[in-house]
């Protein structure tokens, strides 16, 4: 039987070393020690934004543009490499970002900028969620992105788990495959 749950990163790693769940799908980079893993997934960082923001209508931003907002950053332990990357990029954008809440979901922090509170960055990849009241802007200049990896513990014997990362390496290599041809017919 599959069954899905929500886990912070750091929570994750320790759950998969202890042989508490056979697959977990992290935020990178972390410590993968004694852990095989898989890149599912690589995207840049973007602004999400309330509507009325005064950067909302814009196509892209410098991120010194929001030197003087409130942030929304999940906590560090969540996922350490993502919270770093974007303390690391307002440091090189020339601020430390004020972060006035510290919401444990992604989508929790989409919900707060909808309610007007502060600016996040997050994984271009969550601009596919339709909230009232945010819209996502694109970031000039250096951009950090962020990975989205697989991980297992190789010591797990599931013939189920084997069978499963089996599929998603068929799988990921075929995607790969495919956005290699299309760019190289444009």
């Amino acid at each position: 039987m599959l069954t899905w749950e929500e886990m912070p990163t750091n929570d994750q790693l320790q759950a998969l070393r202890l042989g508490q769940i056979d697959l977990g799908i992290v935020h990178m980079p972390a410590d993968r020690s004694g852990l095989m893993s898989i890149s599912l997934d690589k995207a840049r960082l973007v602004a999400a934004l309330p509507l009325s923001h005064r950067c909302a209508r814009r196509k892209s931003i410098s991120l010194s543009d929001l030197q003087t907002d409130d942030f929304i950053l999940s906590p560090r332990r969540n996922a350490p490499g993502l919270y770093d990357a974007i303390i690391t990029a307002c440091t090189t954008a020339g601020f430390s970002p004020r972060v006035q809440h510290r919401p444990e979901r992604m989508l929790t922090k989409l919900g707060l900028v909808s309610l007007g509170i502060g600016v996040s960055l997050v994984p271009a990849w969550m601009s596919a969620c339709v909230l009232p009241n945010v819209t996502f802007v694109n970031i000039r200049g250096v951009t950090p992105s962020v990975e989205v990896a697989l991980l297992w513990n190789p010591n797990n014997r599931s013939s189920a788990l084997r069978r499963t990362v089996a599929v998603l390496q068929e799988i990921l290599q075929r995607s790969s495959a495919v956005k290699r041809s299309s760019a190289r017919r444009t």
